[in-house]
This record gives structure tokens, sequence and C-alpha cells, in this order.
């Protein structure tokens, strides 16, 4: 394992900086995990994970939701109904996750993959949503990894 500088916490996914925080309500539960891109689902009161456009607005948050709907702990699932804490800002270091198959080092770009992951972002491509701040090996599977969010 890489030492990266951040210790992993049980307890929330922002490791640096204070985010603005709006909470929306999950209509859909699919992969709607903490440290997950969400996007405006059917009216802008809700969020959906998002996919692989541009249109993530923001990071599904754990210790920013109120305790009545937050999972048992940040790698739980939200249920349908949920108000959760969505979390934005450009200035901070988070938990994220790297889809299936990406091998990427500290410093590369990343933009949208499906099921609100990030990918390796390529020229010409998507939104360069975060940045990574360690170097991870998700080749045999999607992976957490520490990231400077850029939205």
């Amino acid at each position: 394992m890489v030492d990266t500088g951040f210790v992993e916490t049980t307890d929330k996914i922002v490791h640096v900086g204070t985010p603005i925080v709006v909470e929306k309500e999950v209509e859909t539960a699919t992969n709607m995990y903490p440290g997950r891109l969400v996007k405006r689902d059917s009216g802008d009161y809700q969020v959906e994970v998002n996919d692989t456009d541009d249109n993530a607005y923001g990071w599904l948050s754990y210790e920013h939701t109120a305790i009545e709907f937050r999972p048992a702990n940040k790698d739980t699932i939200y249920k349908a109904k949920d108000k959760a804490g969505v979390i934005v800002g450009g200035d901070i270091i988070l938990r994220g996750r790297l889809a299936e198959g990406q091998n990427v080092t500290m410093g590369a770009k990343l933009t949208a993959a499906e099921n609100g992951e990030l990918t390796a972002a390529t020229i010409g491509t998507h939104m360069v949503l975060a940045v990574a701040m360690e170097s991870v090996n998700a080749s045999d599977g999607a992976k957490n990894i520490i990231v400077k969010s850029r939205l």
C-alpha cells in the first residue's frame, strides 16, 4: 500500500476543506453511496447517481447528512426518499470511487464514469471533475480514491 498522507476515517468522506452543503432527496437508491458523483433527477430537489455525462454537480456526502437519514456507515447505500447532503466546492479533498479497469497515479485528471465513479480523463472528452491525490490501481475492481474536487 502506498502512503498517501491521508488516514482513512470511519465517519467521514471529506478529508480537507469545508464544502457547501445542499440537501437533496434520493429518488432512486441504485449506487447511491457516499463519495459518488450525483446529478439532478426528475426535479431540482432530487438527485441520482451520475453516469458518464457532464451533468454531475456534486458529491453524495455522509457526514453532512442529517443523522435520521444517514446510512449506517460511509460504505452503506442511501435508501430512496432519504434526504442526503450533497457537497460542492472546489477546495475540498474527499474520498471518491475509481472505476474498475482504471490505474491512475497521483495528479491524474479524472472525469465521470458509470455509477458515480471516476475514470482517467482523456483529451477532448469530458470535463475534469477531480484530481487524484494518490495512486490507485483499480484494474481488478473499483476502488476508493482520495481526490481533490474540481466541482
